[in-house]
């Protein structure tokens, strides 16, 4: 057996399991064992993580395929290979969840990582953290705008601003992604009547003096500020029909046929545009 002088303790029928048997080997390297299971929790079910798979035991009698039954006559040959049993599962968060690509958005200039992400026992986890049995998993996805604000406790009903443009709850996110607040039309500029215009003035024109502009077209006069601070593009977002909150394409910001930024200061005679680039002026 196995190139050596088997040792056989009784004469009559023997069959090869009689064999092995005396000659040292046990039921246990007989007979393949899957690896040990565990069970785990994710996210509030049970999850089994199966133990591999055993190598199964080999019999060769005579040089071919054989079993524990078949019978042994003087002089056969075995040769024997034990069964190797499966190893034991022993698992990571990653084995039981599936992380999509990581990446980094920014928040109002706080970085976060977008993607899957997991916690065990409460605590957050990596893909390569091992698992222990009966361990909590629960997992929760970022792939959207409305998933990070649900994450960071932000207030969804504010309008927001991916990259610079108008962004629905459910837009996506992407590497690199800058998010923030879209700016909210202050209360501050009050359109005033349209006038003939304004006869020179003899007296000190300073700071009670009217800017008059052209928003989308028509003529606006627009009075001075009680704190006389100067008009900001900004200011005209509450003078006309845009709902950031409600996108329809790419806000165009123009003044005098430029792109312009919210911040950018207006001064008199200033010609201002600002419409949905997909859409009609508003």
């Amino acid at each position: 057996m196995n190139g050596s002088r088997a040792k056989l303790f009784r004469s009559g029928r023997l069959s090869v399991l009689d064999v092995l048997l005396m000659n040292g080997y046990s039921y246990n390297q007989l007979i393949s064992r899957s690896g040990q299971s565990m069970i785990v929790e994710l996210n509030g079910d049970n999850k089994i993580i199966y133990g591999g798979h055993p190598d199964a035991a080999r019999i060769l009698l005579n040089g071919a395929e054989s079993n524990i039954a078949a019978l042994v006559k003087a002089g056969d040959c075995i040769d024997f290979e034990p069964a190797v049993p499966g190893a034991d599962a022993h698992p990571t968060v990653g084995d039981v969840v599936r992380f999509e690509k990581m990446h980094r958005v920014f928040l109002n200039g706080s970085e976060f990582t977008a993607g899957t992400r997991a916690m065990v026992n409460g605590r957050p986890a990596e893909p390569e953290q091992p698992l222990c049995a009966r361990d909590r998993v629960q997992t929760f996805s970022i792939h959207t705008l409305r998933e990070l604000l649900n994450f960071a406790g932000e207030d969804e009903t504010r309008a927001w601003l991916i990259n610079g443009q108008p962004a629905g709850l459910d837009d996506p996110l992407t590497e690199e992604d800058q998010i923030e607040y879209a700016p909210s039309a202050a209360p501050q500029a009050q359109a005033a009547p349209l006038e003939p215009p304004a006869q020179p003035q003899t007296e000190d024109a300073g700071a009670g003096a009217i800017t008059h502009i052209t928003l989308n077209g028509a003529p606006l006069a627009l009075k001075a500020k009680p704190d006389k601070a100067p008009y900001h593009l900004i200011d005209m977002l509450n003078l006309v029909d845009i709902d950031l909150s409600k996108p329809q394409g790419n806000i165009i910001l123009h003044v005098n046929g430029q792109d312009a930024a919210y911040l950018q200061m207006l001064a008199d005679g200033d010609k201002v545009d600002i419409y949905w680039e997909k859409g009609a002026r508003l």
